[in-house]
């Protein structure tokens, strides 16, 4: 039984900058990173920038109840093709990215084409069923 419905959002990365969109208000916000997290190579360059960066806009758009943060969970893009496609690696830093901000469950689209809400939650329903 869940004590606090969990939020569900969609986050796109692109290099320097990170979308969040919530998935039942539509409410989002972009942000451009003031130090760079990005390099031509790779998205998540410095994932402690990226991190920060992530918690601060998570908490604008899902603000605690009471004492505890709202948990949420995730779609995570990649808005952008880099050399070679996305490794699993850098996968495994967009989902730790997103748990270390507080989702409980993430799944992850290799897709650049940017996801309309209707299909970020398709998707979203579609992983749970996986898991």
């Amino acid at each position: 039984m869940l004590l606090f419905k969990r939020v569900p959002v969609l986050i796109q990365f692109s290099t320097n900058k990170i979308k969040v969109t919530r998935l039942d208000t539509s409410m989002s916000m972009e942000e451009e990173a003031k130090k760079p997290f990005s390099n031509t190579r790779i998205i998540i360059m410095d994932f402690m920038i990226a991190e920060k960066m992530l918690r601060m806009m998570i908490k604008a758009l899902i603000p605690p109840k009471f004492i505890f943060q709202t948990s949420y969970e995730a779609v995570i893009q990649q808005l952008e093709e880099k050399e070679g496609g996305v490794t699993e690696v850098e996968r495994r830093a967009f989902r730790d990215l997103a748990e270390h901000s507080g989702a409980i469950h993430v799944c992850f689209i290799d897709k650049t084409k940017e996801l309309t809400l209707d299909e970020a939650i398709e998707e979203l329903a579609k992983s749970k069923l996986i898991s």
